[in-house]
């Protein structure tokens, strides 16, 4: 790999144990993680739990522990089994996004505030969770008051959910996933541009990492716009509605698009490498569907300068 300055290098080489094994292709690496998925990952509630506790795994059966991520990765499982479809058209992979939409859905719907998300949801009876942090958990609402979910969402979680919806409406023709995919995503559009693309929790309150803007101040924030610039544009494609095109035409007018260009950067030397993974995948919906020449050479600029930091590193997730 290239050693120049412009790299921000780990101590050690990427590493070859994610690599498939020679007499593997990747068609049955995906089956081998499928099969993998379904026994130990995929709660009934649609829900992917994306760390378990094997430990335990034997003695209190499947568990949901608690966890912060759920969100981010919830919407790359959902974008997983989308393009799975997509190139299979099985009936095995419309179950599994069907399945996908409907965990996605529980993490907005737990606590009746339409667009805000959950970190995590899990059931009350769930023998797993309550040995971590409950302080951080609330009672779901209504029909969903037999769950628990945790608080504090943060803007990276937005960016898995945004990516997932947007390739759902790209790539899926079942009327049932379109139809919930545009009512969640919507609901989101519409959060965001109530709040002024600030994340208020249940309580009114803003979360810790809650701001989504392109800019603060004078200062591009290219994953903000990313994140805020893919949920309003996918809730144009998803429901076809004016207002979420004029409000994706407005932030354009704010130069959003502009922002885009500076997802990575470091300070002294120190960078935040979640906002590769976020700056990637929020843009993806926008790289595949913006059809102004001007607007998409930000969004290419933009993921050609991430690129060049992470090439190096062997991750699947860029690869």
């Amino acid at each position: 790999p290239n050693t120049s300055k412009s790299y921000l290098r780990l101590p050690y080489k990427g590493r070859p144990d994610y690599a498939p094994p020679k007499n593997m292709s990747l068609k049955q690496k995906a089956a081998l993680f499928r099969e993998m998925l379904e026994k130990y990952h995929i709660a009934p509630t649609g829900l992917m739990v994306y760390r378990r506790d094997m430990r335990k795994h034997e003695s209190i059966g499947f568990s949901y522990n608690n966890l912060s991520d759920s969100p981010i990765w919830n919407g790359c499982h959902l974008a997983a089994e989308c393009f799975r479809y997509a190139v299979t058209k099985s009936p095995e992979a419309l179950e599994a996004v069907r399945k996908s939409v409907k965990g996605c859905h529980l993490l907005q719907a737990v606590h009746g505030v339409p667009g805000l998300l959950a970190r995590h949801v899990m059931p009350k009876d769930d023998k797993g969770f309550w040995e971590e942090a409950p302080g951080q958990l609330s009672e779901g609402a209504g029909e969903y008051s037999n769950f628990m979910w945790r608080h504090e969402v943060s803007k990276d979680q937005y960016s898995g959910i945004v990516f997932g919806y947007g390739v759902a409406t790209m790539l899926v023709d079942d009327p049932d996933v379109r139809a919930q995919v545009r009512k969640d995503i919507t609901a989101i559009a519409d959060f965001l541009m109530k709040n002024d693309y600030i994340i208020i929790d249940a309580d009114g309150e803003p979360t810790k990492y809650s701001n989504v803007r392109g800019y603060i101040g004078p200062v591009p924030i290219g994953v903000h716009a990313f994140i805020s610039l893919c949920a309003i544009h996918t809730a144009w494609k998803a429901s076809g509605e004016e207002k979420y095109r004029l409000e994706y035409e407005r932030l354009k007018k704010k130069n959003w698009h502009k922002a885009t260009w500076l997802v990575k950067f470091k300070i002294f030397g120190q960078t935040n490498h979640n906002n590769d993974n976020m700056g990637m995948i929020a843009s993806y919906p926008l790289l595949m569907q913006e059809k102004d020449p001007k607007v998409l050479r930000y969004y290419k600029r933009s993921i050609n300068r991430t690129w060049k930091y992470v090439r190096h590193e062997g991750n699947a997730l860029y690869n």
